[in-house]
């Protein structure tokens, strides 16, 4: 299939790739990618398959097995942050980063006290 669009998606822990827009033996596809968090999958975590083309805009790309993304070309990127688990872009427009640390201000929930929204 082509022209499929991912947005606000969680895709964490596959076997494999995290997203892969087209495939070898099946022609190309078309991919809109945004405001998306991709994560700890076993294999890239964007593949973009030689001829097909994606657009990929304010998405998290980190700790991905083989990398962050395997592409040749056909690839538009704005803003992708590829920074491990616990950085936030702190400008959309620019590529700095915020670190987030066992010294931040945490929020907390549950008996444990364990802090929640940010991994340190």
């Amino acid at each position: 299939s082509s022209n499929k669009s991912i947005s606000h998606a969680t895709i964490h822990d596959n076997d494999a790739e995290g997203i892969k827009v087209g495939e070898s033996t099946s022609g190309v596809g078309k991919a809109t990618i945004t405001s998306s968090l991709v994560t700890s999958n076993g294999g890239y975590g964007l593949w973009l398959v030689t001829g097909s083309t994606a657009s990929l805009s304010y998405t998290g790309l980190s700790g991905n097995a083989k990398g962050s993304i395997k592409a040749t070309t056909g690839l538009t990127t704005k803003t992708n942050n590829t920074q491990a688990p616990g950085y936030i872009s702190t400008s959309a427009a620019s590529s700095s980063y915020l670190r987030i640390s066992t010294s931040s201000y945490q929020y907390t929930a549950g008996q444990s006290g364990k802090p929640i929204g940010a991994r340190y």
